[in-house]
C-alpha cells in the first residue's frame, strides 16, 4: 500500500535513509535527525509543495518518495523534483507504485514536470522503469563535492 507520510512516519523515513545511505556507493553526509524532523513539519504544512509517500507491507514502512515543487527560473511554471526514491531491497516491486502515486501528486499540484534524480547502485533497473512510466533523458546530471 501506498500513502502519504505523516510525522508518526519520520522515523521510519530517517531510518530508511540511513539504509539507503549505508547501501549507496555516493559518499552521503551523516543524517540530520533533527533537520529530517524540521523538514518534514514543512512536507505536511505545505501539501501543494512538498510530497512525503510511503510504502507499507504488512503494516511496516517498507519505501519512501521524497519531493518538493520549484518554479522555473524563466516561467511560472511548477517543476516537481525528486529527492530521494528508497525502497528495502526485498520490496523493490513497491517502486513503481511509489513513482506512480507521486505522479498523480504532480498533476494534482499542476507541475509542469516532475524530475527524477537517479544515483545508487541499480541505475540501470531505475532508469528503465523510468521510461516504461513515460519518463524521457533530459540532458546529463553532473556533480561535484567540496
Amino acid at each position: 500500500m501506498i500513502r502519504p507520510a505523516t510525522i508518526h512516519d519520520v522515523h521510519h523515513i530517517i531510518a530508511l535513509g540511513e539504509r539507503a545511505r549505508s547501501e549507496s556507493p555516493i559518499d552521503q553526509p551523516p543524517i540530520d535527525h533533527k533537520r529530517i524532523y524540521d523538514m518534514a513539519a514543512q512536507w505536511f504544512a505545505l501539501p501543494t509543495m512538498c510530497c512525503a509517500l510511503v510504502a507499507e507491507s504488512n503494516n511496516e514502512v517498507v519505501g519512501m518518495l521524497i519531493s518538493s515543487m520549484t518554479e522555473h527560473l524563466w516561467s511560472q511554471d511548477r517543476n516537481a523534483i525528486c529527492h530521494t526514491l528508497y525502497t528495502l531491497t526485498e520490496h523493490r516491486n513497491k517502486a513503481p507504485y511509489l513513482i506512480k502515486d507521486w505522479l498523480r501528486w504532480c498533476k494534482k499540484v499542476n507541475a509542469k514536470s516532475a524530475y527524477m534524480n537517479i544515483d545508487g547502485e541499480h541505475n540501470y533497473k531505475l532508469e528503465t522503469l523510468l521510461m516504461v512510466l513515460g519518463f524521457s533523458q533530459n540532458g546529463t546530471r553532473l556533480r561535484i563535492t567540496f
